[in-house]
């Protein structure tokens, strides 16, 4: 049974919707902290926002009590901070205190360390984890600017994004041997890290396998490069602009190419992604202007927002029936490419998906998609044909503008909200089939400007076809 000091308590504990009353009035708060329930203690339920978290961990830290010694998780952004002092209410006596947390060991039982839970901790110069943690979250020690070792335990699977951006003084860090997913970003701007450098790339690892992730070159000029085979990740930037880079061998334990890593690589020409990629990460190989082909793997799901933009020269891309998300701009800029097929698990064309696809002249989207973005076909002048399934909801502003090719269409009636000028400067559009009766409620008065395509209300499914 836990007691506590209240004579200390500042009145930044507060609740979100009552300025006057701490949140140490409540008595069923106290009750959980005295029965040491600490999950409870550290939900939403008593807090209006978890910036509140550190303040609280801090008030406990220095009544000798450690509340994450019966929690399964260390909460998010609940590690005391300077930033905590940025409260005017705060009286300053209590800011020098801080610096004695310099020194942490996490308790074991601790199985996930979640995202920004030690979020901008400078005074922290080191931490121990145990052998209980089994994944470290996005964020969870970025902006630790003073540790200079950090050894993750063999019981850590995955390692979110961002996980050490930002730690200045980073020099030396061990990663498990069973890590199976690496996050993009981990050790962004970690300017002082030592690598073990093979074949001019660098990585991170661990003493028995020290190529693990491979995090940069030390040559931009090289024609040729081939990864360790116990790579499993590719980290963001490392082959940017490479710009004489021909061509790449990616072992097959690599599970994930993080956003930037080919970008600007402009002589290279064909690559094929393993076949455990599950994600390739935003502006992965944008601008590659000679890349013809790529070969993607059934395992991969994301491709993120840009992720092969301005690849000009790739006429054929075929997506697994894994993949679930397509980013913003994925594919604008390839004016070589001629079709493509949207899996039904892709619930959201984002916005400028395939804008400036000048040569694509076919596009099927599979039963499950929801939503077309705006301008997601922008500027597709060689599109011919395009089938909207009935699981369609939303299209939104100028999704089809520009595409001078488009003769017919049909609009299922699932559609129940339409933007504005959706087939603006579709010059040849010359019939649109609507299967409801009549414009709905929330289709834009001006869904239809831009076109002078004869509206047919009332049409059946896919009407078109039979005329023809």
């Amino acid at each position: 049974m836990v007691k506590l000091d209240l004579s200390n308590v500042w009145d930044c504990f507060e609740y979100y919707d009552d300025n006057t009353k701490t949140i140490f009035d409540d008595e069923k708060f106290l009750k959980l902290i005295e029965e040491e329930k600490w999950d409870d203690v550290y939900s939403n339920r008593f807090w209006g926002c978890r910036g509140h978290f550190r303040e609280l961990t801090f008030f406990l830290f220095n009544q000798g009590i450690n509340p994450f010694i019966h929690m399964k998780s260390i909460p998010g952004f609940s590690f005391p901070n300077k930033s905590m002092f940025g409260y005017p209410k705060v009286p300053s006596d209590l800011m020098p205190k801080l610096k004695k947390i310099a020194h942490f060991e996490i308790p074991n039982g601790v199985e996930k360390i979640c995202e920004g839970a030690f979020y901008q901790c400078e005074d922290l110069i080191d931490v121990i984890i145990p052998k209980s943690v089994k994944a470290i979250h996005k964020f969870a020690f970025s902006g630790c600017k003073n540790i200079t070792e950090v050894t993750i335990p063999d019981s850590v699977k995955s390692i979110g994004d961002c996980a050490f951006q930002d730690c200045e003084q980073l020099e030396y860090i061990s990663l498990p041997r069973n890590l199976s997913k690496a996050g993009h970003f981990m050790f962004d701007n970690c300017p002082n890290l030592n690598y073990n450098v093979l074949d001019g790339v660098q990585y991170l690892g661990n003493p028995v396998r020290p190529y693990m992730i491979a995090c940069g070159v030390t040559d931009k000029t090289k024609e040729t490069y081939t990864l360790s085979p116990d790579t499993i990740a590719i980290m963001s930037e490392v082959f940017e602009n490479c710009y004489k880079l021909k061509t790449i061998t990616i072992p097959q334990k690599v599970t994930s190419i993080g956003s930037f890593a080919f970008s600007n690589c402009a002589s290279l020409e064909s690559i094929v992604v393993p076949s455990k990629v599950t994600r390739i990460g935003r502006y992965a190989f944008r601008n590659c202007i000679n890349l013809k082909s790529i070969v993607l793997p059934d395992a991969l799901q994301i491709i993120a927002m840009n992720a092969f933009s301005g690849c000009e020269s790739l006429k054929s891309v075929n997506l697994g029936k894994k993949i679930n998300s397509i980013g913003g701009n994925a594919f604008e800029g390839c004016i070589s490419l001629t079709k493509i097929e949207i899996p039904s698990r892709v619930e959201c064309i984002f916005e400028e998906t395939f804008k400036g696809c000048k040569s694509l002249k076919e596009v099927v989207l599979q039963k499950g998609v929801k939503r077309i973005s705006w301008f997601s076909f922008e500027g597709c002048s060689s599109l011919e044909r395009i089938v909207i399934p009935n699981t369609v909801e939303h299209i939104t502003r100028s999704a089809f503008v520009g595409c001078t090719s488009l003769i017919e269409i049909t609009i299922p009636r699932s559609v129940s909200y339409i933007g504005t000028s959706i087939f603006k400067g579709c010059d040849k559009l010359s019939k649109i089939y609507c299967e409801v009766v009549e414009k709905p409620k929330d289709w834009s008065k001006n869904w239809n400007k831009g076109t002078k395509a004869q509206i047919i209300w009332g049409a059946k499914p896919n009407k078109h076809k039979e005329d023809k």
